[in-house]
């Protein structure tokens, strides 16, 4: 201890290397603090001079502060050199460093010297803090101009935070400043856009500039705006980076262009779907601007091979110059001009085409282009070929209908001779209804290929052949105006028609009847020429048929009668012209009166009573009205004589009466039956109706619903002329009868003729194999009587016991009968 304190207070220790100082102990100390302070000192000032310099690169004298720094550096090095020789004789090193000190000193004083004007030029602190209250304001005044701008306009910072917004940008968009403020940008983004937009902002920031952009912003209620935005990169001093940016609202710009993109896809939906074909041609060289699918499909080319080109390029050499001739006049025109033209595409089938052409102005008036509107019309040509071909030829046969006939047969007659020969055919409505109407149709094609051609001698005639309906056919014989030369084409062809007809399985023969008439003998005119023909084939089929008849003035006169009587004949009931008489049916063994068959007869004006032979067909021939009232009356006149007879004392007996075939199908039978019994206090079965057999055949199970409702009341049913004409057994069984009349055409030969006496015998074994009665009409002799009673024949009816006679003469027969 008292050596360590020897050294710490004796100069001697202190200093080995002299006294040249005289040091006292606290001197040394005093000397060697203050030098340990200053190093220090010295060595710290340098070190914050160069974290200035190094972070603010911005000062304007930063390498003055590098020198202060290394001259504070090196006088701080001195005085610790200098606190270090107090104790170790380090001279030289001491030496280098205040060299070094006076080098750096030296230079810094260059330096300064230099930096002396710029350093004066320095504004004072006056002028520093006048200059920071002028930038104050300024910034204020940029934050007034940014908040209150117009414009809706951001500050955005590196991350896209809102650091400030513009008052327009919140009334854009809708909200508060608070709500704003700190808030990454894309969250005002509409959504879904959200990723987009920090994908774009990233790459902006590296590529170190900022791109105008459109963007879907969303406003604080929802609603979205299409905004166009603008920015700018901006690096603060600091080293940091900013994006001011401005919003432009352009949603309704952009909901124009939606609505004019949507109008435009629209219109070009439409013009491409359009079931025409559009086009558009420059009115300067008629090339094609614009087409469409239906142009594409008619012309069967793609647009690529149109557009820019004209006609040629789709329709051969003459049709596209009368197409582009077409046009040309179209544009001189003006208007809308239409046209149609055949024309055959370069692919595809020839077609016809309706073309509307529109003149459309250019700018200045003129005419720019051509609108035109192309429509396939060929099935409708077609169609109208096919109408008109309906409209004049027969849909089945194929010949010439009506209407075609009769223009044709005026043509021919007012040229020249000609014969017409009207033909129907015999029996043909038997084909419909036991083969069907299929095969009906057959036998008529057939018939069309028979009378398409004529036979020998008149092969060197072109016959016009017509069918006028059911199954009337006609033929035009141009140049025929012998009559004996169209007696020969009509032989010819009744001979065609004779031979068989073959529908499947079956074969059979119909025939037919022809009427002739010459032109212009028998009538110039095509009315007057068919109708004499037509009385011609009356008089053939009146004749039995399958022969022919040419007219003669006596069928006229004949068919005057004809229709006079008819005409008659239908205003006699009116007039109370029709009266009744009555035959007696009576017990063939017996002799007794059984029943009556009330006959119509007409008591006309000026020819006196007539037969129903004389009228019956003019009746038939009118309207079926009058035919059907005319059958009430007589069935309700039978009646009510009947019931008269019956409340004056007279037997009973059972009154027939004969129906009209207009009875079933218009008006009410059973009705008017029930209705004339109930007045005249009758049963039903003191009534028999009579059915002749073309009410059996004509009649469908619908008319015949009548009668089976009849008949199961108890009135009698009576089929008249039984076993003549078509009807056949099968009548029997769908026709609801309960007696057999045996036509007088069997009963006048009896005796003479065995065939008739073996037909009456079958017609009476299957009447009663059926449990019918049977009537047998015309008997005029007591051998007849006999022969028919031998034949189990019960009831019998003729002038053997009384002719048709007035009510009061069948009274009186009736009183003198034997009871």
């Amino acid at each position: 201890m008292a050596a360590f304190t020897n050294w710490l207070f004796n100069p001697g220790g202190l200093t080995p290397h002299g006294f040249c100082l005289l040091w006292e102990p606290w001197l040394i100390w005093t000397y060697g603090l203050a030098d340990t302070v200053t190093a220090l000192s010295y060595f710290a000032i340098p070190v914050v001079l160069m974290q200035v310099a190094r972070r603010r690169r911005d000062l304007l004298f930063r390498p003055v502060f590098w020198m202060f720094a290394a001259f504070i550096l090196l006088c701080g090095t001195g005085h610790g050199l200098d606190l270090l020789t107090l104790w170790v004789p380090a001279y030289e090193f001491q030496a280098v460093v205040k060299a070094a000190t006076a080098l750096v000193s030296l230079g810094t004083a260059l330096v300064l010297l230099r930096l002396l004007p710029r350093m004066l030029a320095l504004p004072s602190p006056a002028q520093m803090r006048a200059a920071n209250q002028a930038l104050q304001a300024s910034e204020a005044r940029y934050r007034d101009a940014f908040i209150h701008s117009p414009l809706p306009l951001h500050v955005l910072d590196a991350d896209g935070t809102i650091v400030s917004v513009s008052d327009s940008w919140l009334d854009l968009l809708g909200y508060r400043r608070e709500e704003v403020t700190g808030r990454r940008i894309e969250e005002f983004h509409a959504p879904g856009e959200a990723a987009h937009f920090a994908e774009r902002w990233s790459q902006m920031l590296a590529a170190g500039r900022m791109r105008d952009q459109e963007a879907r912003y969303r406003r604080r209620d929802g609603t979205p705006l299409d905004m166009l935005v603008t920015a700018r990169l901006e690096h603060s001093p600091e080293g940091g980076v900013r994006v001011l940016g401005a919003l432009v609202d352009v949603t309704a710009r952009r909901a124009a262009e939606r609505a004019l993109r949507e109008t435009r896809s629209f219109l070009d939906t439409v013009v491409e779907n359009l079931p025409v074909a559009l086009f558009v041609k420059d009115a300067a060289d008629l090339r094609y601007r614009l087409v469409n699918r239906g142009t594409e499909e008619l012309l069967g080319l793609p647009r690529e091979a149109l557009l820019g080109r004209d006609d040629h390029a789709a329709l051969p050499p003459a049709m596209a110059e009368a197409m582009l001739a077409a046009d040309r006049a179209a544009l001189a025109a003006g208007g809308t001009q239409v046209t149609e033209a055949p024309v055959q595409p370069r692919r595809g089938e020839p077609r016809i085409l309706r073309t509307r052409r529109l003149a459309l102005p250019d700018a200045e008036g003129g005419p720019g282009y051509l609108l035109g509107f192309s429509e396939d019309v060929t099935v409708q040509h077609e169609a109208a070929a096919r109408v008109a071909h309906l409209a004049h030829y027969d849909p089945l046969t194929g010949l010439a209908n009506r209407t075609l006939f009769r223009e044709r047969l005026g043509a021919l007659a007012a040229a020249g001779p000609a014969a017409l020969l009207l033909l129907d055919l015999d029996g043909f409505k038997h084909v419909n209804d036991e083969l069907g109407h299929a095969a009906g149709d057959q036998v008529l094609v057939d018939v069309a290929g028979r009378v398409t051609t004529l036979p020998a001698p008149v092969e060197g005639v072109t016959p016009f052949a017509s069918r006028l309906g059911g199954d009337e056919f006609a033929l035009i014989l141009p140049g025929v105006a012998d009559a004996a030369q169209a007696a020969a084409a009509a032989d010819g062809l009744l001979a065609r028609l004779d031979a068989p007809f073959e529908i499947g399985a079956r074969a059979f023969r119909l025939g037919a009847s022809i009427g002739i008439a010459l032109a212009p003998e028998h009538g110039p005119e095509a009315d007057a020429l068919v109708g004499n023909a037509d009385l011609a084939l009356y008089e053939a089929k009146q004749a039995g048929g399958r022969i022919h008849r040419c007219f003669a003035p006596a069928l006229r006169t004949a068919y005057d009668a004809r229709r006079a009587l008819e005409e008659e004949v239908t205003g006699a009931a009116g007039r109370g012209e029709f009266v009744l008489h009555y035959q007696p049916q009576v017990d063939l063994a017996s002799g007794q009166v059984t029943g009556a068959e009330a006959l119509l007869r007409w008591r006309h004006r000026s020819r006196g009573l007539l037969a129903p032979g004389a009228f019956l067909p003019a009746l038939e021939a009118g309207p079926a009205a009058t035919i059907a009232a005319v059958g009430d009356w007589v069935l309700a006149e039978a009646c009510a004589q009947a019931g008269a007879w019956r409340q004056a004392g007279l037997p009973p007996l059972r009154i027939g009466v004969n129906l009209f075939g207009a009875q079933l199908s218009v008006g009410d039978l059973a009705g008017s039956v029930e209705a004339a019994l109930a007045r005249a206090g009758l049963p039903p079965e003191a009534l028999e109706l009579e059915l002749t057999e073309t009410i059996a055949l004509g009649s469908d199970a619908a008319l015949l619903a009548p009668l089976h409702r009849l008949h199961r009341s108890g009135v009698g049913i009576a089929f008249d002329d039984f076993g003549t004409g078509f009807a056949s057994l099968a009548t029997l069984k769908h026709c609801p009868l309960t007696r057999l009349k045996i036509d007088r055409g069997f009963v006048q030969d009896l005796g003479e003729d065995a065939h008739d006496e073996a037909i009456v015998t079958a017609v009476l074994v299957l009447a009663e194999k059926l449990g019918l009665g049977v009537i047998a009409e015309g008997v005029e002799t007591d051998r007849q009587a006999g022969i028919l009673a031998s034949l189990a024949c019960r009831e019998g009816q003729g002038y053997r016991y009384g002719r048709p006679m007035p009510a009061e003469q069948f009274a009186e027969t009736l009183r003198l009968a034997p009871a």
